[in-house]
């Protein structure tokens, strides 16, 4: 399954934004000295030749951009509604459960049910609000902890 990332990197400019980003996303592929892999690939944004991932998935995105930026918050708002969207799809498939399944299907585990129970538990969100001000309270954690210049890199995972 495809997923959308973000690398935030303590960079100021594009290039060395964009170098720090893949040495993380390689360090999620298992590329050493990192052998456990939480993905199979990535592709950055700034990769031409594919046709099924990056922007051949999602279009156009910039490849590294400034948190503080237009773009930086674009993909913030972006990286928001993608959660929220999947945070109700699971809590849906939670309701579904709890409505068609009987306890001991649901502790079998039948048609994965409990997936879906442990994915809504994953999820943790920054409180009310739409995705203008969910990404301007992230801004403002990212800069109660990061003192330097941070860039977003986004990369479709699979």
């Amino acid at each position: 399954m495809h997923m959308m990332i973000y690398a935030l990197v303590e960079e100021s400019t594009h290039d060395d934004a964009l170098a720090t980003g893949k040495s993380v996303f390689n360090r999620l592929v298992g590329a050493d000295p990192h052998p456990s892999a939480v993905f199979d690939y990535y592709v950055t944004f700034d990769e031409e030749d594919t046709s099924v991932a990056g922007k051949a998935r999602w279009g156009e995105l910039p490849t590294a951009a400034p948190v503080d930026s237009d773009d930086g918050q674009d993909l913030l708002e972006r990286g928001w509604e993608a959660t929220k969207e999947e945070f109700e799809r699971n809590l849906d498939r939670v309701k579904e459960t709890i409505d068609e399944l009987s306890d001991e299907d649901i502790m079998r585990d039948e048609d994965i049910a409990r997936h879906a129970f442990h994915q809504v538990g994953t999820y943790d969100g920054v409180g009310h609000g739409g995705p203008t001000e969910a990404s301007d309270r992230i801004t403002a954690e990212i800069h109660a902890f990061v003192d330097g210049p941070t860039t977003l890199v986004p990369e479709d995972s699979v």
